[in-house]
């Protein structure tokens, strides 16, 4: 906060690039409003400025990645069915509440919810409940009905009058979660026939449909189809930046950087540039104060 005070008020600053790291960022948002100086944070921490004229935010949410997700799979795909499975914390099930309300917008159904252990590492029997063969072989209780985190909501599958079929009641699945854990999460899943990775080959006897995975940004790592073992083959997630577009600004911004720096930017680099650029070219419009 008193390097904000300082730059506005010593410096004379007309607009402020950052901060980066949320608790920075909290400290200083209603000061931006104090000193009527335009703020433009890259932090990673949702609903920052949004009560502020002055305090802005650059950085790519998880809301956002939803909505863009959601977008994508029901507006380019053509999908209008899905399940969510989810670890059993707050931060998930917002996200998994934020999915399924975006779905439902779209037009399209949530047919299945199902949560698990944080630290689960078999999801075999997430994959039952989610078809919801687990609740035929046994009568849901109490506890079974309930979604962590998710008050007033109930799981659709208990309402099915019988098994879901996977890839057709529901062609796609958004797991909240780290490439860590999906990676995990998918053989399971290929073990209860929910047919990710394409894995499973349709017979005279039994057909499996492909279903896909879908998350965020915390999917984005290059180990995620080596450690799935292909499982992971065939996801789609979305993310602030991707190194690897042939969008024309991408390539160019990537060529200019390992030109001046010999590497390749990451999403912090891209962030930073995207926000710089924002900013120089209102004030290249004519703003003096």
């Amino acid at each position: 906060a008193e390097g904000l005070r300082r730059l506005v008020e010593t410096n004379k600053v007309i607009a402020v690039l950052g901060p980066m790291i949320s608790t920075e960022a909290e400290a200083t948002v209603a000061l931006a409003s104090e000193l009527a100086v335009p703020m433009v944070m890259m932090t990673q921490t949702p609903g920052l400025g949004d009560d502020s004229p002055y305090a802005f935010n650059a950085w790519v949410h998880p809301d956002t990645q939803v909505r863009a997700l959601v977008e994508h799979a029901v507006g380019r795909l053509g999908w209008t069915k899905f399940a969510i499975a989810y670890p059993d914390k707050e931060s998930a099930a917002a996200l998994a509440g934020m999915f399924w309300d975006e779905v439902e917008k779209a037009g399209g159904t949530v047919t299945a919810v199902e949560s698990y252990p944080a630290e689960s590492t078999d999801f075999r029997e997430t994959g039952r409940r989610l078809k919801g063969s687990w609740y035929k072989a046994k009568p849901p209780g109490e506890m079974d009905s309930k979604l962590p985190f998710l008050p007033g909501r109930r799981k659709p599958q208990l309402s099915a009058p019988s098994v879901l079929a996977p890839g057709t009641d529901f062609q796609a699945v958004f797991v909240p979660d780290s490439y860590r854990r999906v990676t995990m999460l998918a053989p399971g899943f290929v073990f209860e026939e929910i047919n990710v990775g394409g894995h499973l080959r349709s017979t005279r006897d039994n057909e499996y449909p492909p279903v896909t995975l879908l998350g965020g940004s915390a999917f984005n790592h290059p180990d995620l189809v080596a450690r799935g073992a292909g499982y992971t083959e065939g996801t789609v997630f979305v993310d602030g930046f991707f190194p690897g577009s042939s969008d024309e600004s991408v390539t160019r911004f990537i060529k200019q950087y390992r030109d001046a720096y010999g590497g390749d930017p990451t999403i912090l680099e891209a962030t930073a540039y995207d926000t710089a650029l924002f900013v120089c070219q209102l004030l290249a419009d004519g703003v003096k104060t």
